[in-house]
């Protein structure tokens, strides 16, 4: 039925600009670096496959939405207008979730209030999205009405997220911490995300919304380069600890090189923006998976 429904479309609905240089330069890369991880995972397979795994669908995710949206809506497609901009505006929303999901898993970066955890933004864009885009437009058959509506819930919620997150991640930050940095790259990563509904809302150029939003995508991975080279340069210095790196998870393995640096819970915690459970739980199974029993063990074990 909304295949065939007469609607009205604004002429900018009607065709997106031809591809930029500039988005296919970043679609170039991300293709590159897709390449790169896909060989990396299938070569050190057995070391931190999931955290690997998880940094190849975030290429892929920010590669579907930075070619869909450099060529979505195309009147070269056999798609009307509308089906066009869903599929576009789902991939946006899935972009927006799975990077607020990532942060959370990868680097334990993230408000603890409820409504800002990921099941619960989840379910909000889900009800949105049919109610406040699908709906509207089956009732009004317009465009403009349906995407305006659709994205005033976005916007606000973006910028309470964001609120809230500045509020409560920035005034913990010390200038003594090893990751003093990350919660600075998770604020930037977090404006690109911020500035989707807002720059859809405004009908920016493709090639400005799609150069701001690759931001999150680059904060993310001088994260994780951070992670890995802090990670190599301990490695080097503690080889009686080598045998048991591959099955530490990227956690275990930030917190096995505090611990051994003599840190204890509550300073390790205040370091990797964590509680102080959370640390114990990560240290139960380090001393699980190195045999050992407590903290004392663990140390005496690898620190020669």
């Amino acid at each position: 039925m909304l295949l065939t429904l007469q609607y009205q479309v604004p002429e900018y609905f009607r065709y997106n600009l031809p591809f930029h240089w500039i988005i296919a330069f970043i679609c170039s890369l991300l293709v590159l670096l897709f390449i790169f991880q896909v060989t990396r995972t299938l070569i050190y397979h057995k070391k931190n496959l999931s955290s690997k795994l998880r940094y190849l669908i975030l290429i892929f995710v920010f590669l579907v939405y930075e070619l869909s949206s450099g060529i979505l809506p195309n009147k070269s497609i056999p798609f009307s207008v509308f089906i066009q901009e869903t599929i576009k505006y789902a991939i946006g929303i899935n972009l927006c979730l799975f990077v607020v999901w990532y942060i959370t898993k990868e680097f334990k970066i993230m408000s603890s209030n409820k409504f800002f955890q990921i099941k619960c933004l989840t379910y909000i864009m889900l009800v949105n999205f049919i109610f406040g885009y699908i709906m509207v437009f089956t009732f009004t058959h317009s465009l403009t009405i349906s995407k305006h509506i659709f994205l005033i819930t976005p916007t606000i919620l973006a910028c309470s997220f964001f609120y809230y997150l500045l509020k409560n991640v920035l005034k913990n930050v010390t200038h003594k911490r090893h990751f003093k940095y990350r919660p600075y790259l998770v604020i930037i990563a977090y404006v690109g995300l911020l500035f989707l509904p807002i720059f859809s809302y405004l009908n920016t150029a493709a090639v400005i919304k799609l150069s701001v939003i690759i931001l999150s995508f680059i904060c993310i991975t001088i994260m994780e380069i951070h992670s890995y080279l802090y990670r190599l340069k301990y490695e080097h210095k503690n080889l009686e600890l080598h045998p048991f790196i591959s099955s530490f998870t990227n956690r275990e393995n930030e917190i096995a090189i505090h611990i051994l640096n003599n840190h204890d819970y509550k300073h390790i915690a205040n370091n990797l923006f964590i509680s102080k459970s959370t640390v114990r739980k990560h240290a139960s199974n380090l001393f699980a998976k190195t045999k050992t029993t407590d903290i004392k063990s663990f140390r005496k074990k690898f620190n020669k």
